[in-house]
């Protein structure tokens, strides 16, 4: 991978010589590929000038229209005014390096006291939902939703016809199981629920990172180890 970097040497490109004729010949600049939310929020809060103009004077600034979606986005959450002048809420979403209604989401989740179903959503949001997906199993998968949403089926779901609570149902239910009987459980369990093991598994560290992005701005107390319990 070092190659011509270093010093000389023969780099081998493996892909075909048709698709290297139609990349681009530099990579378009990551501002002008990425959301601008986060951006804008640590521009409003650093105070280096409306975000239209201050990201304007950058050497392949990323479209208007680009920016003004942003702004509109940031304004529509309550993270900023017309004026882009920072709101209290925006101010704690620039601490949280999350999508901004991500980041409102866990904010008004803990000032409300349902931090840990929060926490599970947010953690689905950010990378998938713990339900199969292959085709194969796509619906059965549906139908073990389905069935979390029962009205007698005794889960944070119940009665709710809410994708978000069946996805916390769910990892709950697969969470209590792995806890109280073990591993091996937890697999069958997911297995009874066309649930994906390797997805919980991710769902896990990413509601411990959620939750210390938290407890670094100051909104929850727990110990570095902790954000799986609560």
């Amino acid at each position: 991978g070092r190659a011509g970097r270093v010093r000389p040497g023969v780099c081998f490109s493996l892909f075909t010589s048709d698709r290297a004729n139609k990349m681009r010949k530099h990579p378009v600049p990551e501002i002008m590929r990425v959301p601008l939310e986060e951006v804008c929020l640590h521009i409003r809060k650093l105070q280096l000038g409306l975000c239209k103009e201050f990201l304007g004077r950058m050497v392949q600034p990323p479209h208007a229209h680009a920016i003004e979606a942003a702004v509109s986005a940031l304004t529509n959450i309550g993270a900023i005014t017309e004026d882009e002048s920072l709101t209290p809420l925006g101010h704690h979403l620039a601490g949280l390096p999350v999508d901004c209604r991500i980041g409102k989401l866990l904010l008004v989740g803990t000032i409300l006291g349902c931090l840990s179903s929060i926490l599970t959503v947010a953690a689905c949001l950010s990378y998938k939902t713990p339900f199969a997906s292959s085709y194969e199993e796509r619906d059965a998968a549906d139908r073990c939703k389905a069935a979390l949403c029962f009205q007698n089926s005794n889960t944070i779901a119940s009665g709710q016809f809410s994708d978000h609570l069946a996805m916390v149902a769910a990892y709950n239910g697969w969470l209590e199981i792995k806890r109280s009987k073990g591993s091996s459980a937890a697999r069958a369990y997911a297995r009874a629920q066309h649930l994906s093991q390797a997805t919980l598994y991710m769902i896990t560290d990413l509601r411990k990172q959620l939750a210390l992005m938290l407890r670094d701005i100051g909104f929850v107390s727990i110990n570095k180890g902790g954000g799986g319990n609560i």
